[in-house]
Order: structure tokens, then C-alpha cells, then sequence
């Protein structure tokens, strides 16, 4: 985001990634790795603001936590789905490898 991005008064909401591959070497020379992150949010009181979800071929996203819907079941949305997110809340998904069966009910594949 640009410094005009953060200053502008009527934006209420922005998502980011937290890229878990490679974050470091340990002290032996391997690789640390962890979960990659998406953050959204919504601070806006108005209503719903849809989110494009990124992700690779074959990568889903895993909802963790969603503070608007508490308790709700975990779900999966393949790249590029939109989620809703309601005002004054936010949500937290971890990328997953989508199996085959998960790609076929997303309607990613055969």
C-alpha cells in the first residue's frame, strides 16, 4: 500500500499475506518453514466487503477464524473465490495443498 493508501479516510479494510516458505535457516542450514498466513479485515460499520482470495494451482485456503462467525465450521475456498466479510470483524485462513476430491467440490478439476 502506498503512503496515500494508509492516509485515505474512507478505506476501512485490507487483507495480507504472511508467507510461511522460507522464512529462515536454522542453525544447521535447513530451511524453516511455517504456515502461510491470510489476514483480512473489515473495520467498516456499513456492511460486507468481498475479498478475492489468492492461491496457486492446487492451493486452497483453510478459514481458522472468522470473529463474525464464531464457531462456524472450517472451510475451504480454492484461489480466487471471493469471501464475504462482515463489518467490523476478520477473518483468518491458512494455505492448504487442495486434495483431488477437495479440488472436484471446489470445481477446480476432474
Amino acid at each position: 500500500m502506498s503512503e496515500e493508501d494508509w492516509r485515505t479516510s474512507f478505506v476501512r479494510c485490507f487483507g495480507v499475506e504472511l508467507f510461511g516458505r522460507n522464512i529462515d535457516v536454522n542453525e544447521h542450514g535447513e530451511a524453516i518453514n511455517g504456515d502461510t498466513l491470510l489476514l483480512l479485515f473489515n473495520a467498516d460499520h456499513g456492511g460486507r466487503i468481498d475479498f478475492t482470495v489468492p492461491a496457486g494451482p492446487g492451493e486452497g485456503w483453510e478459514l481458522i477464524l472468522d470473529t463474525a462467525r464464531a464457531g462456524a465450521e472450517l472451510a475451504a475456498l480454492a484461489g480466487g473465490a471471493k469471501y464475504a466479510l462482515e463489518p467490523c470483524s476478520l477473518a483468518l485462513f491458512r494455505l492448504v495443498t487442495l486434495t483431488r476430491s477437495a479440488s472436484k467440490a471446489l470445481g477446480l478439476g476432474p
